[in-house]
């Protein structure tokens, strides 16, 4: 096999609890990950030497700048293999919205060449990999419904929980993540939503507890941070919204609908904004 074509799926949090500040400057988190139905679309393509990447869809820093090259490049160098590799990125994902796109991009990469070049790697050699370029790529590698703690390379799968329709509406800016945990670290960190209910939620199956019991540590420090994701927030409640929740670190809100069809329908209140609004489900 020459070329292959794989699925970069976006992530959300269903729960985050942020701990504590790491030595290694890291935060400790406690989290129940879940893939959606959002993704990127990538190819790779052998090649005799060196690392290339091309993108459509948005501009993306070339080179080992893109985590999705280092990714490529941590694995040929760990099986000391003088190989290289195309990578071609359609990017779907909003880029910076607290959903991922990087992450998956990189654990695709990780599956893609790994598959591509018979390296015969374990999802665990590849999650070890996976940690050493970014927290979320671990995740992103083994995908589903997980429980993540660590800085994130704890990862233990849970059963797939049932399906929900998500309305995730990201505002016409960036959020950049470092500041939002210093935020953290310094007024907002006395929010901790109960994890532990919401992993008893998915092994039950009960949704409307699981919905319930959703929540992320960092929604106030991105509050403060970027006041302008409060409009987003008080918007998607009013729409009907069953839960609304920030993706991550933002600046992207999370509205749970009933269905697809209330999903839609929550979809249609931000119409002719400037907001990019997309209509997903758990995968």
């Amino acid at each position: 096999m020459h070329t292959l074509s794989l699925n970069a799926y976006a992530k959300i949090n269903l729960v985050l609890d942020v701990l504590k500040r790491r030595p290694d400057g890291y935060h400790e988190i406690h989290s129940v990950m879940q893939t959606i139905s959002l993704y990127d679309e990538i190819v790779i393509q052998k090649r005799k030497k060196g690392i290339h990447l091309t993108c459509e869809g948005t501009s993306l820093p070339e080179g080992m700048q893109n985590i999705a090259c280092r990714a490529a490049k941590i694995l040929l160098e760990q099986k000391g293999k003088p190989k290289g590799i195309a990578i071609h990125i359609k990017k779907n994902i909003p880029v910076a919205a607290g959903l991922g796109g990087g992450s998956s991009d990189a654990a695709a990469v990780l599956l893609g060449v790994n598959y591509l070049y018979n390296f015969g790697c374990s999802v665990a050699e590849l999650v070890h990999l996976g940690s050493q370029l970014g927290s979320d790529v671990p995740f992103c590698v083994v995908g589903g419904t997980c429980q993540v703690r660590g800085r994130g390379e704890k990862i233990n799968i849970l059963p797939p929980v049932s399906t929900l329709w998500l309305v995730l509406v990201k505002p016409p800016f960036d959020v950049i993540t470092g500041e939002v945990y210093a935020a953290w670290d310094s007024t907002g960190n006395e929010v901790h939503p109960d994890v532990d209910k919401v992993i008893s939620a998915v092994y039950s199956g009960k949704k409307d507890e699981l919905v319930r019991f959703m929540g992320n540590s960092l929604e106030k420090a991105t509050n403060k941070l970027y006041p302008a994701t409060l409009e987003i927030r008080d918007k998607l409640r009013k729409a009907g919204a069953m839960q609304v929740m920030l993706c991550g670190s933002g600046p992207t809100y999370m509205g749970v609908a009933e269905d697809k069809d209330h999903a839609l329908s929550i979809a249609q209140h931000f119409k002719n904004t400037f907001y990019e609004v997309h209509v997903v489900n758990t995968r």
